[in-house]
């Protein structure tokens, strides 16, 4: 329970009354924004959660707080909503130029808010459950403060000033009463692609969902112990969260007591592969007026990542180094330790290499395994035995979705309060207190198993390759930094920008797979999806059709805005490579994207041949010179990079037409040779169109490949030739039906 001037004040923890003062602040709040629009549904159903008497208890607190808080301080607050939806999008440039106006992927829709509002009748409203309901569907409406001109969004706008009240009620008159804290969990690329090629998926899909679970129960935990509410979350993803806390002693001894015990955890468990870094800086009101507090927090946990296990290392251990291990000590396949217990483990098919794994290892594959048939998450009793992972020595339990077995959590479970459900874009989510971002879209089989990399690359069209797809967002530190106007760059747009492109990321990449899925061009999994970008493997093919479906969406979401672009790297392998080298060349591709010029995608890094010409590979009536084609060794390359528009223009206009007409596979590999050998001698160039020239086609697709061919020697075509020859080449590999 919170003291506050001699007034008792009950927040989440382990009470059952689901009305409290910020409830009704937040109902104020919505009433005067329903009475500015004149909008009547929305007055009538608020009407009707004031009647009743566990809302009148809730009021005269809130009557008992406004009697004891200075008025000039609530002033501050008054929102004067503005009948107008604008995305976040929209307010990122970096010149003059006017963007046009179009709807991004959320927009404003009056009746679906109201009802998602009357849903929330019948005993579940609820604070959380409101925001839940505004953050769905008023994001991109927009309202400003009295006294500041600058609009925001309302959802944000709200959600904030519950946090900024909360704080004071904590606080008082402080000149600085606010905690600004930013948490940051490094090391995540090495603990996620450090796998073990038998059973990787599973294991990818556990570690990725337990990166997600550190942040969330570091998070809950502060906010359990402080007894505040979840609104103090000013944004979670991407592995790592920003929070708004009361300037408190006691605020930075649970802040510091709890980032001390994460990391000494993490460095008993993992052997230091990942690490906490936690920053904070204190505010005032009017830094809420400018986002610089962002950069400051972001320098502070950047220090704090530059000490990794500072704390967690005595003197004792440094006087006492550890001995010297036998050269013979077994250790895990996939995090390599020798210092916890280990056991040799079969995976479900029995023709699978035996593996020797830890503890922690098989509870993570084991809970990459059940995420497909789980719908949330829920932390349970101290003690309990059926915990399916632990974090710092809480236990927690998948909720299995309705079909699934539900055994697993017949004891042992907390209160619901303690419950967190995959937030999915269905009609539903406003039954839920507490959301959290889905886990990554993962093809299965027709047993419901998860596709292995073998049987992605098997079922691959052509070339029985992988694909392996890194992409995220374009100059986003610049965004960030300076994309916004001064007038714009307020602390709430910041936050609203931050969780919009994070959703992106986390709900509608998911959406995107699904909807590929149903034309049978799913076979991929999202390895990583989240904050501002996405790591995929899967079928080359279904990857190399996916990624500008993506690119598409993303500008859709957006609004089409010229300043916020995406990049990618997408290169083909065999699908033994170990996961850390594919991770690794697939993201040396997204560099190239970037360094020549951003918004585009690298295709096809693979190994091609390193040629010599002679004159004998010509054949008897052609002429090469001294020139002969040989296959002298093979190098690693990227055949291209190429801009999104330009790979649009070419799919559309060359390659699929190319695809229909079903070219010779002798001549798919000439053109794929001579746009390698017309990089180094320009002479090749003619020697190439001759090729085009001479090649005949079956009678009934003469003149296709006559119109085909004109678009083919256009010379604005001649530097996608290498995509189009590789991809050709790709797709008319051996096991291709289509192939000639």
């Amino acid at each position: 329970m919170l003291l506050y001037r001699g007034m008792k004040l009950s927040f989440r923890m382990g009470v059952t009354i689901r009305l409290n003062w910020h409830t009704v602040y937040l109902l104020q709040d919505l009433r005067t924004w329903f009475q500015d629009w004149q909008w009547q549904e929305g007055l009538h159903w608020i009407n009707q959660q004031t009647q009743s008497a566990e809302y009148r208890a809730a009021l005269q607190q809130w009557k008992s707080i406004q009697a004891s808080q200075p008025s000039s301080r609530l002033d501050v607050f008054k929102v004067l909503p503005e009948a107008r939806a604008t995305s976040i999008f929209t307010k990122i440039r970096f010149d003059s130029t006017e963007l046009k106006q179009t709807k991004s992927a959320h927009s404003f829709n009056r009746k679906q808010l109201l009802h998602h509002l009357t849903s929330l009748d019948n005993g579940q409203l609820h604070t959380q459950r409101l925001l839940n309901v505004l953050s769905r569907d008023c994001t991109d409406l927009e309202a400003t403060l009295r006294g500041n001109t600058t609009p925001t969004s309302l959802y944000d706008l709200l959600k904030l000033r519950l946090a900024r009240h909360s704080c004071l009620l904590k606080v008082g008159d402080a000149l600085k009463p606010y905690l600004f804290i930013g948490i940051d969990l490094s090391g995540i690329q090495d603990f996620i692609y450090t796998v073990h090629p038998k059973g990787a998926l599973k294991t990818l899909r556990g570690r990725s969902f337990f990166l997600q679970l550190v942040i969330l129960d570091f998070v809950n935990h502060v906010l359990h112990q402080l007894d505040l509410p979840d609104f103090h979350q000013v944004y979670v993803g991407g592995g790592g969260a920003y929070l708004l806390l009361p300037n408190t002693s006691e605020t930075l001894r649970v802040l510091n007591k709890t980032a001390i015990e994460m990391n000494q955890w993490l460095l008993q468990q993992l052997g230091g592969k990942l690490f906490l870094a936690v920053g904070w800086v204190e505010m005032n009101d009017a830094e809420f007026a400018n986002a610089d507090v962002w950069g400051v927090v972001a320098r502070a946990t950047g220090q704090q990542k530059g000490q990794r296990y500072f704390q967690q290392l005595s003197l004792e251990s440094a006087l006492n180094p550890l001995q010297p291990r036998e050269a013979s000590m077994e250790e895990c396949d996939v995090c390599h330790t020798d210092e916890r217990p280990l056991h040799r483990v079969r995976g479900e098919d029995s023709a699978e290499t035996e593996r020797l794994l830890c503890d922690t290892c098989i509870r993570l594959e084991k809970l990459g395994t059940n995420l497909p048939r789980a719908v949330g998450i829920r932390l349970l009793e101290p003690g309990s035995q059926a915990a399916e992972i632990e974090v710092c020595g809480r236990g927690y339990a998948l909720v299995p979705s309705k079909g699934a077995d539900r055994n697993v959590l017949q004891k042992g479970i907390a209160d619901k309060q303690w419950e967190w459900r995959f937030a999915v874009q269905d009609d539903d989510f406003y039954k839920y207190e507490r959301l959290l971002e889905p886990p990554g879209y993962a093809k299965t089989d027709s047993n419901g198993q998860f596709c292995t990399f073998e049987k992605l690359a098997l079922d691959s069209t052509g070339a029985k390759k992988l694909g392996v797809l890194r992409m995220d967002v374009d100059n986003l530190g610049q965004i960030f930094a300076r994309g916004m106007s001064t007038g714009n760059r307020n602390f709430a747009n910041v936050s609203t920008l931050s969780r919009e492109l994070s959703r992106f990321f986390s709900e509608q990449l998911n959406l995107l797979c699904q909807q590929a899925d149903a034309k049978g061009k799913g076979k991929f999994h999202v390895v990583y999806a989240g904050g501002d970008d996405l790591f995929m493997v899967g079928s080359w093919d279904d990857l190399a059709e996916f990624a500008p479906m993506i690119q598409r969406e993303f500008t859709r979401y957006t609004g089409d805005n010229k300043h916020i672009t995406i990049s990618g790297g997408l290169i083909v392998a065999d699908y033994h490579v170990p996961l850390y080298h594919l991770a690794n060349w697939a993201g040396k591709a997204e560099e190239q994207a970037k360094d020549n010029g951003k918004n585009r995608l690298t295709l096809f890094y693979q190994s091609l041949p390193t040629l010599n010409i002679t004159n004998s590979s010509m054949g008897k009536n052609q002429t090469a010179g001294n020139d002969e084609l040989q296959l002298d060794k093979e190098t690693t390359q990227f055949p291209l990079d190429i801009d999104w528009k330009t790979l649009e223009t070419v799919r559309s206009e060359l390659l699929k037409p190319l695809m229909e007409l079903g070219l010779p596979r002798s001549f798919i590999y000439f053109g794929l040779n001579f746009t390698d050998l017309m990089d180094r001698n320009a002479t090749h160039f003619a020697k190439f169109l001759y090729q085009i020239a001479r090649l005949q086609m079956e009678k009934q697709k003469e003149q296709a490949w006559q119109s085909v061919k004109t678009k083919l020697v256009d010379r604005k075509y001649y530097a996608a030739w290498r995509v189009v020859f590789t991809w050709l080449n790709l797709w008319t590999r051996e096991g291709n039906e289509h192939a000639k």
